[in-house]
C-alpha cells in the first residue's frame, strides 16, 4: 500500500471531490502505461489492485504473491513520478465519479440526510463537505487542478509505503 496523508480535507472550499477525482486518475496511464494498462498489468500477474480516499488521507494498493513485490514497487514508482493526466480522460473520469455519486447519495434519501447534516455540524471546516464532493462544484473540476494536486501533495515526503504479508525469504532477482 501507498497512503497518501491527501484527503478531502485538504481541498479548497471550491474543489471538493478533486482528491477523489486524483484517486481515480490514477488508474489512467503514466508516461509508460496507457489508460487502464496499470490495473491489467496487475491482473495480468495474478494480483489485485484498489484505492479509496478519506477525509485525511487517500490510500492505493495491490496484492500479490510475494515474488511480484519488485513489480508492485515498479508500478507505484511509474505512477508516482510519471502520472499522465490527458484533459479528455479527466473527463471521462469525473463523469464516472459524477456517477459513482449518484449511485451512492443523489439517489439515497439516508446518504443525502446526512451530507446535510455533516455540512450543518461542521460548518467552516473540511469534514462539512462529501468527501466525493458536491455535485455543482465537481462539474466545475478543471484538469489542471488535478495535476496541481498531484504535485503538491503525491510526492514521496508525503507517502508512506505499507508492505506487509510473507515476504521472507524475498530473493530480488535481476
Amino acid at each position: 500500500m501507498v497512503w497518501f496523508k491527501a484527503g478531502s480535507i485538504d481541498e479548497a472550499p471550491f474543489e471538493t471531490g478533486l482528491a477523489h477525482v486524483l484517486e481515480h486518475m490514477m488508474f489512467k496511464g503514466t508516461e509508460k502505461l496507457g489508460p487502464g494498462d496499470f490495473s491489467r498489468l496487475v491482473s495480468r500477474y495474478g494480483g489485485s489492485d484498489n484505492a479509496f480516499t478519506s477525509y485525511d488521507y487517500t490510500a492505493y494498493f495491490q496484492q500479490y504473491e510475494v515474488s511480484r513485490l519488485p513489480l508492485a514497487l515498479e508500478l507505484e514508482a511509474e505512477r508516482l513520478g510519471h502520472l499522465d493526466i490527458d484533459d479528455e480522460e479527466f473527463a471521462r473520469e469525473l463523469d464516472v465519479v459524477m456517477e459513482e455519486r449518484r449511485m451512492r447519495t443523489d439517489d439515497n434519501p439516508n446518504a443525502l440526510a446526512w451530507e446535510k447534516f455533516q455540512a450543518v455540524a461542521r460548518p467552516g471546516t473540511g469534514y462539512a463537505h462529501p468527501i466525493i464532493g458536491w455535485r455543482s462544484l465537481l462539474a466545475q473540476l478543471q484538469p489542471e487542478q488535478a495535476r496541481s494536486w498531484y504535485q503538491r501533495f503525491y510526492v514521496p515526503g508525503n507517502a508512506t509505503l505499507v508492505i506487509a504479508g510473507d515476504g521472507y525469504p524475498l530473493r530480488w532477482r535481476e
